[in-house]
């Protein structure tokens, strides 16, 4: 009895930390609103082994800048095959997911769908093992919440940040 109630607390736990709406669906629930995750796995617990199993998809890197900063030409060298194994997401250069609301609303599952037409689940993706996906977006080095979010939901990810002298950047502008 006491297992399966252990069972059922770490799913709805992982459920709700992942924001996957289509496992609490099954269980007559859903977020009314996703601001900010609420829970964070402990590092070398069974909950954090399923976090990095279920981010496994999800950016390992993330380059934040300045608006006029390098955000932009970094972004092209790192998408026009600049190494094999370092990949951006497909689409558009900024996905905005840690710092628009509507879009950190979607949950991660849509954000993991926007690298390499990851699949239906968290942890689900078609990609080898060797490459290492990243996101670049200048917003996210000054939207208050995205650091929090970022932290959240990718702990381990490696940060770029990417500034540029005032003076040069205002006369870029």
């Amino acid at each position: 009895h006491d297992g399966g109630v252990s069972k059922c607390q770490n799913a709805f736990v992982e459920a709700y930390t992942f924001g996957d709406d289509q496992v609490l669906g099954n269980i007559g629930l859903r977020h009314l609103s996703f601001d900010t995750h609420l829970v964070r796995p402990n590092p070398g617990s069974e909950l954090y082994q399923r976090h990095i199993g279920m981010t496994r998809c999800l950016p390992s890197f993330l380059v934040i800048g300045t608006q006029k900063g390098g955000t932009s030409s970094f972004h092209f060298l790192l998408k026009s095959g600049w190494h094999d194994d370092i990949k951006v997401n497909d689409g558009e250069k900024e996905i905005h997911y840690f710092s628009w609301d509507d879009n950190f609303r979607k949950g991660p599952l849509v954000y993991q769908q926007r690298f390499n037409g990851s699949g239906d689940r968290l942890g689900d993706c078609r990609r080898d093992e060797r490459q290492r996906f990243g996101e670049v977006s200048a917003t996210y080095l000054d939207y208050p919440k995205a650091a929090e979010r970022a932290a959240q939901l990718l702990p381990s990810a490696k940060i770029v940040v990417l500034l540029r002298e005032p003076v040069s950047r205002l006369v870029s502008s």
